[in-house]
C-alpha cells in the first residue's frame, strides 16, 4: 500500500466538535483542561472549549490504520482551539476537513 502524505492548509474555519452534542461534549471534556485560563486585553478569563480548526492551520493528510487523517503541525497559532493543551499531536478524521483545504506545494 502506498504511503499517503500530502501537505495542506485549511481554507475556512471547520467545527471539529461542538459541546452541544454528546460526542462533542466528550471530546471537549477530554481535550481541554477545565482549569485553563487565557489572558485577553489584560483580563484573565476562563478558556472556552471551542473545537474549531481555524483557517490557515497547516498539516498533512496521512494514512494510518487503513483510514485517512489530518495531522496538524503542533507549533502554530490557534492549534490550542481543537487539540489537548498537554499534547497537540492528534489525528483528525479526514471527513471533518475533506472540503475545506488546499494542497500546499
Amino acid at each position: 500500500m502506498k504511503n499517503l502524505s500530502i501537505e495542506i492548509e485549511i481554507t475556512e474555519d471547520v467545527v471539529y466538535f461542538n459541546e452541544k452534542t454528546v460526542w462533542g461534549w466528550v471530546l471537549s471534556n477530554n481535550f481541554k483542561n477545565p482549569f485553563e485560563f487565557r489572558k485577553q486585553d489584560g483580563i484573565v478569563r476562563y478558556k472556552e472549549k471551542e473545537g474549531i480548526i481555524k483557517k490557515g492551520i497547516r498539516g498533512k493528510i496521512i494514512k494510518r490504520f487503513g483510514l485517512k487523517w489530518f495531522a496538524p503541525y503542533p507549533e502554530q497559532e490557534n492549534i490550542e482551539l481543537f487539540t489537548p493543551s498537554e499534547n497537540p499531536l492528534i489525528l483528525v478524521p479526514y471527513k471533518v476537513i475533506k472540503d475545506n483545504y488546499n494542497i500546499v506545494s
